[in-house]
């Protein structure tokens, strides 16, 4: 026991690293030991996980397997890629033809049509790539290209227009949208906090009556006004000016150009107003613009990630692992499975392939594709899919198609292509939206120059 806790002091200050996600651990909380060793995790699940690589404790390695064996994806701060560093993110590409390739990427910053035909005006341009179909509802853009080395130039291309990437992964965007509402929710509550105060103070102003307030009183009020709209004009509204700066940087007008140039027209006019003493200033108009803005962009967010729930429904059906033998010890990945080989489907368990029953006697649940709620028997010689579930005994079943050709995939690619179709109306509609934002900026600069020469 002294030679495991020895070691373990030993790795705690060393700088400790999880034995399974290789993540560096600041203060270590669990352990695995192995052989006499006593190793640092970073929690339970990768604790179980160590168990799986090292042999130990098989019952639970599969039991765990079936449902989080793969690990979990870093996001792009967390994994230490630098900026030309794109072999995360181009592991999805894949063949859709003879020397033609295509790889699907997430860009949770699109925001706008705009977004969406900034990116397909650049990778268009680029010599080799074939066509560029983007999803602004999932935030994801789809290449097909020529040559596969062509794969990291477009995803240094899309960094280059300020666009963070992520992969194309199960549960990435669901990931992403609940870090955004995280950070939305924090802006909105600097922001709706500070949205009751100054309306405090510009209130008392509003009712002040004819002979108005004393001008020390109007001075008080301005600069404690100015205090609490900072933050906000900076930090909550800092979403729009990011967009903005990165729309205006490439030439293009998005929806958040508008946005930044009201906030930021209004707080420093109101800055100046404050300083010379000048009629009126808008801190309220401000706090209140930024706050109802982000309520909308986080009642947005909120949608996106539901329909999305919804989307990787279909990619949870199919466990990340299948048993290849009797003894629980024997799985492999279910991606990986050979046309061919046998998978042991238990009572409960989802079944893992697209295959034929060569032993076993059950009933399986196949809603899922069927939408009929009454078990179907199967016995040998039945077809079944993967993703259906055993409802009873123990079924042998032989893969008869490869991972990438399971009814549940190829139902899942249908579904992806639709969304990346787009109709002419709404082709019509992102053309028009291209010029709606310099149109209402023209039409409002004519108009204050006007009001300002009466």
């Amino acid at each position: 026991m002294s030679q495991i806790n020895a070691s373990v002091a030993s790795n705690a200050l060393s700088g400790a690293v999880c034995k399974y996600c290789e993540k560096a651990i600041a203060e270590p909380g669990h352990f695995i030991e192995i052989e006499g060793e006593s190793y640092p995790v970073c929690c339970p699940g990768c604790k179980r996980s160590a168990g799986i690589v090292h042999g130990l404790d098989s019952v639970e390695a599969y039991e765990f397997g079936q449902n989080k064996l793969s690990r979990a994806k870093p996001t792009q701060g967390e994994s230490g890629l630098e900026p030309g560093d794109v072999s995360g993110l181009i592991g999805g590409v894949r063949s859709v033809g003879q020397d033609r390739f295509a790889l699907s990427l997430l860009v949770p910053d699109i925001r706008c049509a705009a977004c969406t035909y900034l990116i397909e005006r650049a990778l268009e341009k680029q010599k080799g790539i074939e066509s560029v179909n983007t999803n602004l509802s999932e935030k994801r853009v789809v290449v097909e290209f020529i040559d596969e080395a062509l794969a990291g130039e477009i995803v240094n291309l899309i960094r280059s227009l300020g666009y963070t990437v992520r992969p194309d992964e199960t549960d990435e965007l669901e990931n992403v949208l609940k870090q955004e509402r995280k950070a939305l929710l924090s802006r909105l509550g600097v922001a709706g906090i500070g949205m009751m105060q100054i309306m405090m103070f510009a209130i008392a102003t509003y009712v002040s009556g004819p002979d108005g307030m004393d001008d020390a009183y109007v001075a008080l009020f301005r600069w404690a006004s100015l205090a609490l709209a900072i933050p906000i004009a900076f930090y909550s509204a800092s979403v729009f000016h990011q967009g903005a700066y990165r729309d205006l940087s490439h030439g293009s007008l998005g929806m958040d150009v508008p946005v930044s140039l009201a906030i930021l027209a209004a707080f420093f006019l109101s800055l100046a107003n404050t300083l010379t003493h000048g009629e009126e200033v808008y801190f309220d108009s401000v706090c209140m613009f930024t706050f109802f803005l982000l309520i909308g962009r986080y009642i947005e967010s909120g949608s996106r990630s539901r329909f999305q729930q919804v989307r990787d429904l279909t990619e949870h059906l199919v466990p990340s692992v299948a048993r290849t033998g009797i003894d629980p010890e024997n799985f492999t990945r279910t991606a990986e499975l050979e046309i061919g080989s046998l998978v042991y489907v238990h009572s409960g368990e989802a079944v893992t392939a697209d295959g034929q029953v060569v032993s076993g006697f059950s009933s399986a649940d196949e809603s899922a594709f069927t939408g009929e709620v009454l078990p179907v028997t199967k016995t040998t010689g039945a077809s079944v899919l993967a993703g259906s579930r055993n409802l009873d005994g123990l079924l042998v079943v032989e893969v008869g198609a490869a991972y990438a050709d399971f009814v549940i995939n190829r139902i899942s690619d249908l579904h992806k292509q639709s969304t990346l179709y787009k109709p002419p109306f709404s082709i019509l509609a992102d053309t028009i939206a291209r010029y709606f934002v310099a149109t209402v900026l023209l039409l409002a600069a004519i108009s204050g120059f006007y009001w300002y020469l009466q």
